[in-house]
Order: structure tokens, then sequence, then C-alpha cells
């Protein structure tokens, strides 16, 4: 009622209203009802089973590399996995050039100083290929990742959110059943302790996070620690038939972007 009233009493706000509707349609179509499968033609199978392989990445020198290349250490961090994956579907006889990601994005704008996290789940194609160019591999994971920021469905994630818990269970998970089939690839990046940390009196050398599949074939989580990021693989060994060698693909997708520096 409040929006009609508005509308009668503010008709010079329907075609921008009107506009926003259509972009937040779009949006949802791209985050929330996306109706096209996984896109890698390789990562196919699904099991119960899991391999989780660990990696420990320098924060400044990766950093160092973004700034370089005009980027954020997310952005970094997003194109040597990306640069991974397209190595082992190379490897493996593909010649798909996207897969979509699931990943958080941080809802916070500059200068907020809250004290809670706030973030939204979003999809993206991104690109795996020139697997073995990472300056134009950042380069297009950097505009990807930025349009994805701006989706207009994220900023309503909370209510759509609100709405999606009132549904009956079998069909939110038929729903999510339906939407994890969509996805390639999870990943994300949290910010940990700047210092270090001491459990029983004994300094914590590492932190490996374990990030949930959920269905997808990998979740790559990365965890700052003083001057590191600590980056745990959970791996589906049934859709990643060959976790060795993606994880010699990972180290030397990372060691070719961080050579660009």
């Amino acid at each position: 009622i409040g929006g009609t009233a508005r509308a009668l009493t503010h008709p010079r706000d329907l075609p921008s209203r009107a506009g926003d509707a259509t972009r937040l349609v779009g949006s949802l179509q791209r985050q929330v009802l996306v109706t096209d499968r996984a896109h890698s033609d390789v990562l196919t199978e699904r099991s119960l089973h899991r391999r989780f392989e660990t990696r420990r990445l320098s924060l400044p020198v990766l950093r160092t590399a973004a700034k370089r290349l005009g980027g954020s250490v997310n952005d970094a961090y997003v194109t040597g996995l990306a640069g991974a994956l397209g190595r082992y579907h190379l490897r493996n006889g593909s010649d798909v050039e996207a897969l979509r990601l699931a990943m958080p994005v941080n809802m916070r704008g500059h200068g907020d100083r809250a004290s809670t996290n706030a973030f939204a789940p979003t999809r993206l194609l991104v690109p795996i290929q020139p697997a073995e160019d990472p300056e134009a591999l950042f380069r297009i994971v950097h505009d990807r990742l930025a349009v994805a920021k701006h989706e207009t469905a994220l900023a309503a994630a909370e209510g759509l959110a609100t709405v999606m818990s009132g549904l009956p269970t079998p069909v939110l998970v038929s729903l999510t059943r339906s939407q994890t089939r969509t996805i390639d690839f999870a990943a994300s990046n949290l910010r940990g302790s700047p210092v270090p940390l001491f459990l029983a009196g004994e300094r914590i050398l590492a932190n490996y996070p374990f990030g949930p599949r959920t269905g997808t074939p990998l979740n790559a989580t990365v965890l700052s620690y003083c001057d590191d990021l600590d980056l745990g693989c959970n791996i589906d060994p049934a859709a990643v038939t060959d976790p060795d060698g993606f994880m010699a693909d990972l180290d030397d997708s990372f060691a070719d972007l961080l050579g660009t520096t």
C-alpha cells in the first residue's frame, strides 16, 4: 500500500522504479533463479567423499602483485584459482573457458567500522582461460568481480532469505539442490588475525579453514593470519579425479601470477 501511495503522490518516480524493478529481475535471474547447469565438462561427478589439501601464500607478495595489476588481494586470489582450474581443464582435454563461482561478497562500504560482518552470497561466471596468461586473466576476473559486487539482488538478500525461510522444507531442499547443480566451484576469502594467536600457551603456527562444499566439486577458502594466507581446499575426489595434479596446477598458477611482479 505504501508503495502504491508513493507512486500516486510521486508519479515522476515511476520510470526510475520500473527501471529498478527490471534490473532487480535480471539480477535475480543471475543470482537466485539460475537454470543452466554447471559449465564444467570435467568436474561432473559428485560424492560424499572428501580430500582436504592445504597451501600457504604470502599476503604481502599477493598484495604487491594485485596492486601492480590494478586490483585487490581478492582479485588475485580468485585469479590464482581460476588459472589452476584452467590448467586442469586443459590437461583433461576440455575447451571450457568459464566456470560458475559461488562466493560471499563483502557488503560493508569503504570506511564502515561496524563490528559485525556483512556478506551476501553471489554467483558469477569467471574465466579460466587464458590459464597461462595471468595478467590477461586477472583483468577479466577483476572486471567480473566488480560487476558482481553491484548486483541489485545482493541488496535484497536479507529480504529474500526471510521469504524463503517460510517455504516448506521439501521445497527448500529441492530448490537448494537445483541451484547447487549450477555451481562449478566455491571460494571464500576471510580476514583473520593480524597478530599471532596462542592456545594453551603455544603459538598457533597456521589456521587452515575447511569450507563446506554443499554439493560442489571444490571449496577453496583462504584465511589471513599475520602475513600469511592459509588456504584450505575441500575437494570432492569424484569430481576432481586427480587432486594431486590439481594442487600442482594451483601451485603453478599462483607462481606465474606472483611472478608477474
